[in-house]
């Protein structure tokens, strides 16, 4: 992995970061790869459309083929 770029969608009033963001993933066919968590995070889960499992509110997508063999996250 010689270039990360991160891109950050956290939802405002009009959802407008999240849809964004949403639309990169989907566009670039992006994996789940892992999740953020803390103290000072809310203890929250999300779930909705069609997928019925519960989701952790701060989560982290990659192209699979750019994950290197030693990150420390995991895809489900």
């Amino acid at each position: 992995m010689s270039e990360l770029v991160i891109i950050e969608g956290l939802p405002c009033v009009d959802l407008i970061g999240k849809i964004a963001t949403d639309h990169i993933i989907n566009q670039l066919d992006m994996q789940y790869f892992g999740e953020v968590s803390g103290d000072e995070l809310p203890q929250i889960a999300l779930f909705g459309g069609p997928d019925p499992d519960v989701k952790p509110p701060v989560r982290l997508f990659a192209d699979v083929g750019q994950i290197h063999p030693q990150a420390s996250g995991h895809p489900p």
